[in-house]
């Protein structure tokens, strides 16, 4: 048996490492459902003393969100037509997308067929 490379540890690294990020955002958003929950019952009762604080752990919890979930973005792409002006454009884009469906980086490109650039634009 052969001890692993330094790029197997280095994967298994990288992968404890977002399952271990993964699994602390799962804790954090449960976190802040509770104290959600937590804040309406507050308002209710006029607790405005304990509705502050639970409004500054929310906002706590939020931010460590933010921070931790960029480990669980994901890849992502879509083939498409779109219609502009009357005319069927086929499109491609990219884009990455986490867990809460929030989208970041998203490029779009009008998909070219059987003509190069130079015959689209008359050259």
């Amino acid at each position: 048996m052969t001890a692993p490379s330094e790029k197997e540890i280095k994967m298994n690294d990288e992968k404890e490492m977002k399952d271990f990020y993964a699994e602390i955002v799962e804790s954090l958003k449960k976190e802040a459902t509770g104290l959600k929950n937590k804040l309406t019952k507050c308002s209710e009762n006029n607790e405005a003393n304990m509705y502050v604080q639970l409004i500054k752990a929310l906002r706590d919890t939020l931010d460590l969100i933010e921070k931790y979930d960029k480990y669980s973005w994901k890849a992502m792409f879509s083939e498409y037509v779109a219609v502009t002006l009357g005319k069927n454009k086929k499109m491609v884009s990219v884009w990455e997308q986490n867990g809460s469906n929030v989208i970041r980086n998203k490029k779009s490109w009008t998909v070219f067929e059987n003509e190069t650039i130079d015959e689209k634009e008359g050259k």
